[in-house]
């Protein structure tokens, strides 16, 4: 893994950093918040993103059985936790925009969902815009 120090000696300073999926092992509440403490660590501005496994709650207990949740609640965990930081609410700029603040029914389980989809612009790039988009499917997470 590379460290942030490492990045800054081969490219200087950078703009901020987007945070790939998966920042927790089965979207957990214990997991979010340990997450957003490291993550709160970075002195640029930073924007995670959802991945597979931070989509549906899940526990593993001692014996190998599992238990989870009844829908994939782990996507509004991740909006509890990190939703200050998509809405630009407490983060210097760029500010993400257009990240939705509620959830939606989902089309294919029923279900409400939150599709963390946003876009960053770099005032040093005005012509590009960053799409951050949310590919998680909500089936199931289990069996593994």
């Amino acid at each position: 893994m590379t460290h942030l120090p490492d990045i800054e000696k081969k490219f200087g300073s950078l703009d901020g950093v987007f945070v790939s999926g998966d920042i927790t092992t089965s979207a957990m509440p214990d997991q979010y918040a340990k997450a957003r403490e490291i993550l709160d660590g970075i002195k640029y501005p930073w924007w995670p993103l959802l991945g597979n496994h931070d989509a549906w709650a899940y526990t593993k207990h001692e014996d190998g059985s599992f238990t989870q949740s009844d829908v994939p609640n782990g996507d509004q965990y991740f909006a509890d936790t990190f939703g200050d930081i998509l809405s630009g609410e407490t983060q210097s700029k760029p500010t993400p925009q257009h990240w939705p603040r509620s959830t939606c029914t989902n089309a294919i389980y029923g279900y409400p969902s939150w599709f963390h989809n946003f876009e960053v612009t770099f005032e040093k790039f005005p012509e590009l815009t960053f799409l951050a988009l949310d590919w998680v499917a909500r089936g199931a997470a289990l069996p593994e």
